[in-house]
């Protein structure tokens, strides 16, 4: 074996913690969050602003539109989830029943 694939070298940082968050420093972590965070949130707003811009018919106003695929998609999920929201109160009632019965 030579000297040159022989590493005797340890990292004076490395407090045998690299697991910890992935092998980010803390501070790291939280400007990783903090990232994501801004992404998720320019994200949203690109998307209020393009779907407003659609809906108003574009550069010269014209044209307004109506049933956009966004407006259908929202639909659909304030749709289903009513239902689950439903079937969910559905659900706990009938536990706060149960469990009424059984401490009485």
């Amino acid at each position: 074996m030579t000297s040159a694939s022989k590493s005797t070298h340890a990292c004076k940082t490395d407090n045998g913690s690299s697991s910890y968050g992935g092998g980010l420093h803390p501070l790291q972590a939280v400007g990783l969050c903090t990232l994501l965070a801004f992404y998720i949130l320019a994200l949203i707003l690109i998307s209020r602003a393009l779907w407003h811009f659609r809906k108003t018919g574009g550069i010269k106003g014209l044209h307004r539109t109506d049933n956009l695929i966004e407006d259908k998609a929202i639909g659909g999920v304030k749709y289903v989830s009513g239902l689950i929201g439903a079937k969910a109160v559905d659900k706990m009632d009938k536990n706060d029943k149960k469990n009424a019965e059984v401490s009485d």
